[in-house]
């Protein structure tokens, strides 16, 4: 398909972000991902929302692996998943079998990747349905 792309619809905005979401896709890089879904031009959030779950678990598959010993800040993961808020984060994360714990001070929730990791591993990696 992206090769019956004339050059001149190639070179246009949504064009470019799409190319640019699927090279992020490609390369398993999340953080470019999230950041392209953030700045999607017209109504490229929406398509993107149909199957941005999944790439969610995905990405949290790998960042627990990392953050096995120490755990990962809850407003840390909202901001750079495209959550809208804290609570829409904390939600999708319970709904999935993660575990969040408080910190010793109580002033920060963190996902406790040690405790998540198997939900995680068996978390459905499925995309919304869209209404007709």
């Amino acid at each position: 398909m992206l090769k019956q792309l004339s050059p001149e619809e190639k070179r246009q905005e949504p064009m470019q972000h799409a190319l640019k979401v699927r090279i992020a896709l490609a390369q398993g890089n999340y953080c470019r991902f999230f950041k392209l879904y953030r700045d999607a031009p017209n109504s490229g959030a929406n398509l993107i929302d149909v199957f941005i779950d999944k790439i969610r678990i995905l990405s949290l598959r790998n960042l627990a692996m990392g953050y096995i010993a120490t755990g990962i800040d809850i407003e840390y993961l909202s901001t750079t998943h495209g959550f809208d808020t804290v609570e829409e984060c904390e939600k999708f994360l319970r709904d999935n079998g993660c575990t969040i714990v408080t910190t010793a001070d109580g002033l920060q929730k963190k996902l406790d990747c040690r405790a998540s990791i198997k939900s995680l591993r068996n978390a459905q990696l499925k995309v919304r349905r869209t209404k007709k």
